[in-house]
C-alpha cells in the first residue's frame, strides 16, 4: 500500500508520481484477474480525477478500464447517446456532476426531476450502480447569514436539491451519493474551489481536493464490491488513553473531563464507539499484562467497556501474533484489519510483515485519529442492515460458544448441545437487501465469487426457473442472523448452483448440509434429474474447495461438480432443526 494514497493526501507529490506508479502497479497486475469497468460521465474536466481513480485501483490490487464522457455531456449520453455507454457494459457508473452544473434559475424540485430523468434513462440501459455525486456550497454569499433560509439564497437551494438527492439514495437500490457537500466542508469551501483553475480548465476544484474526490468515489466502490474493512484494532496505551496504564495506575491515566488531553481521548472513544454501533467489530491488540489492561476499561470516565471489544490480546508477544490471533478469533482475513498504534516503530513494523493489515499513518495528535480512519474509507457502507447493528454482539456470543466446545468430548456433541435451528425459506422482498450485502461481501464460503447487483437478486427471486434459499441460524446463545445464500437456475432436468455463500460466524456449524438438503428437496419436487455446482477458485475460497465432494458430487470439469441419481441420494444428517 502506497501511502500517498492514503489521508492525508498530497496531491502534487500524487501527480508527480503517477507515471511511475502506474507502470510499477501495471507491472504487478500482470497475473491479476480482477478488473473492473467504470464509466465516467462528467459535468466538467474529468481526466485528472480519472488518472487518481485508476491509480487508487491499482493500489488496491484491481486493473481498471474507463470510459469517459466527453466534457460536461453527462445528461446527453444518458438521456439520447446511450449507445456509447451500453456497449462498454459499466460495472459503475460515476455521474460526476458540481455546483457548476446547478441550473439556479430553476426549482431544487425541476432540478431533482432532471436527474431522476437521468438515472432512469441509464438504469433502462444497464443495473450497473450509480454514484452521483451531491453539491457543494457555494464560497460566496449573495444574502450573508440569510442565504440558507431565504427561498432566494442559492445555500438554499443547494441544500433543497441535496434533501431529494438523499431521499432518492435511501429510497433506491444501487444508487448512492459522493458526498462532495462533506469533502468541501471538510477540506475548507475557500481551498476547495480555485476560480483560476475552472476558468482555464474547467475544473470545479483545486489541484489539492482532487484525491479527497477520487478516495470517496473508490470507497463507495470498494463497499458495493464487499471490499470494506470489518475490525478496528486498537493499541492501549497512548492510544486509547493519555499514559501507560502499567506505570502510572488507573487514577493516572488520562481520559475524560478535566483536561484537553483526558476530553481528546474520550472524544476518540466515543468516536469509536459510533463504529462499533453501526457493525465495525473492535479488538484490542496491545504489549500489556492482561489482567492490567482490561482494569483501564473500569476506569469511571472510559466510555469503552471490556464488552465493547470482540476478541481481547494484551501480552508481551510480537504484535504481529496478537493480530493473527484476532483473525483467527473473528474467523476474518488479515486484510479486514485496521489497526490503530501511537507507536511508529509498532506501524513499520506491522506494515512490513503483515502488509495485508491497513495501518495508517496516524501521528501523534489524539484528535486527528478520527480523520485518519474516516477519510481513508476503511469502515465505508452502501447500506447499513439490522445485521451490521447486531455484528459487535454476534461475534461476543461466538467466545462463548468457542468456551462451551472445549467441555465436550466430541464435536458432534458440541454442536448437538448448540440446540441449533434455521429458518430456511425462499427469498422474500423482505430480505432482499440482506441477501444482496451477504453475496457481495462473502469471501470464504463463496463457491464462485460472482457479485451480484439487488436487482439481478430481486429477478432470481421472480424468476420461476429458479431454486433460491436463504438461511438463518439460532442457538441457545442466540440468533446468528440471516447468514447464509444458495441459489441456482433450473435447465431442463439439471439444476445449477451458481450462487452459494455462508458467513464466516458460522463456519463448522452444519449449515450448508441443512441448506443443500433444503435444495435437494426443492430439486425433487420439480422433477430434476441432477444438480450441477460450480466452483470457481481464488485465493480466499479454499475451505470450501471440497465442499462438493463431501456432499457426494462426481467433479466432471475444473470449475464443475456433478451428482446425478437424485431419487437414490442419501442425505446428510446436519445437528440442525429446520423450521418450515
Amino acid at each position: 500500500m502506497e501511502h500517498v494514497f492514503e489521508y492525508p493526501f498530497t496531491a502534487k507529490e500524487l501527480f508527480t508520481q503517477r507515471k511511475s506508479l502506474k507502470r510499477k502497479f501495471q507491472a504487478n497486475l500482470e497475473k491479476s484477474t480482477e478488473k473492473l469497468k467504470i464509466a465516467v460521465l462528467g459535468g466538467s474536466t474529468t481526466t485528472d480525477l480519472i488518472q487518481v481513480i485508476e491509480l487508487m485501483f491499482l493500489n488496491s490490487g484491481v486493473a481498471v478500464e474507463i470510459f469517459e464522457s466527453e466534457y460536461n455531456r453527462f445528461k446527453e449520453i444518458a438521456l439520447y447517446d446511450s449507445e456509447a455507454l451500453s456497449n462498454f457494459a459499466p460495472d459503475v457508473i460515476y455521474i460526476h456532476t458540481t455546483v457548476k452544473n446547478l441550473d439556479f434559475t430553476h426549482t431544487p424540485e425541476l432540478v431533482f426531476a432532471e436527474y431522476k430523468e437521468i438515472w432512469g434513462a441509464i438504469r433502462s440501459k444497464t443495473k450497473a450502480p450509480i454514484i452521483q455525486n451531491n453539491f457543494e456550497f457555494l464560497a460566496e454569499r449573495a444574502f450573508g447569514n440569510l442565504e440558507s433560509s431565504n427561498h432566494s439564497g442559492k445555500l438554499n437551494f443547494i441544500n433543497s436539491v441535496n434533501a431529494f438527492f438523499s431521499q432518492h439514495a435511501r429510497e433506491t437500490a444501487s444508487f448512492y451519493l459522493n458526498d462532495i457537500n462533506y469533502l468541501s466542508s471538510f477540506f475548507g469551501i475557500k481551498k476547495w474551489f480555485d476560480s483560476p483553475y475552472w476558468n482555464n480548465y474547467k475544473i470545479p476544484y483545486s489541484v489539492e481536493a482532487t484525491p479527497y474526490v477520487a478516495k470517496s468515489f473508490c470507497s463507495i466502490v470498494t463497499a458495493h464490491l464487499g471490499k470494506s474493512k470489518k475490525c478496528l484494532v486498537l493499541d492501549l496505551d497512548n492510544t486509547l488513553w493519555g499514559g501507560v496504564i502499567g506505570d502510572d495506575g488507573l487514577n493516572g491515566i488520562s481520559i475524560g473531563q478535566g483536561d484537553a488531553l483526558g476530553e481528546a481521548y474520550l472524544d476518540f472513544q466515543k468516536y469509536i464507539k459510533g463504529l462499533k454501533l453501526r457493525g465495525v467489530i473492535l479488538a484490542v491488540c496491545s504489549k500489556n499484562d492482561i489482567e492490567t489492561a482490561k482494569a483501564a476499561f473500569s476506569h469511571p470516565d472510559s466510555f469503552l467497556k471490556l464488552d465493547d471489544f470482540s476478541s481481547f490480546q494484551a501480552s508481551w508477544d510480537m504484535k504481529t501474533e496478537g493480530l493473527k490471533k484476532i483473525a483467527q478469533d473473528l474467523n476474518i482475513g488479515l486484510d479486514s484489519l485496521v489497526f490503530i498504534d501511537d507507536n511508529p516503530a509498532e506501524r513499520e513494523l506491522i506494515r512490513k510483515q503483515l502488509p495485508m493489515i491497513s495501518v495508517p499513518e496516524i501521528g501523534e495528535d489524539v484528535s486527528e485519529y478520527a480523520a485518519y480512519i474516516d477519510m481513508n474509507g476503511y469502515f465505508e457502507s452502501v447500506k447499513i442492515l439490522k445485521e451490521d447493528l447486531d455484528k459487535g454482539n454476534l461475534y461476543s456470543t461466538n467466545q462463548a460458544r468457542q468456551a462451551s466446545e472445549a467441555q465436550f468430548d466430541s464435536y458432534h456433541e458440541f454442536l448437538v448441545s448448540l440446540e441449533m435451528s434455521s429458518e430456511i425459506r425462499n427469498f422474500s422482498n423482505e430480505h432482499l437487501d440482506r441477501i444482496t450485502q451477504l453475496l457481495n461481501k462473502t469471501n470464504q464460503f463463496n463457491l464462485t465469487t460472482k457479485r451480484v447487483g439487488f436487482e439481478e437478486v430481486k429477478a432470481r427471486s421472480e424468476d420461476v426457473t429458479f431454486i433460491n434459499f436463504y438461511g438463518r441460524l439460532k442457538d441457545k446463545f442466540g440468533d446468528n442472523g440471516l447468514v447464509s445464500v444458495i441459489s441456482g437456475a433450473v435447465v431442463g432436468h439439471t439444476a445449477v448452483i451458481d450462487l452459494w455463500v455462508m458467513s464466516c460466524r458460522v463456519f463448522k456449524r452444519e449449515l450448508e448440509i441443512a441448506m443443500f438438503n433444503e435444495f435437494l428437496d426443492s430439486c425433487l419436487k420439480k422433477g430434476i434429474k441432477e444438480i450441477k455446482g460450480i466452483y470457481i477458485k481464488s485465493e480466499k475460497n479454499k475451505i470450501v474447495a471440497n465442499l462438493y465432494e463431501q456432499l457426494g458430487f462426481t467433479k466432471s470439469s475444473d470449475s464443475e461438480w456433478v451428482l446425478a441419481d437424485l431419487n437414490n441420494y442419501k442425505k446428510i444428517n446436519s445437528a440442525i432443526k429446520v423450521e418450515k
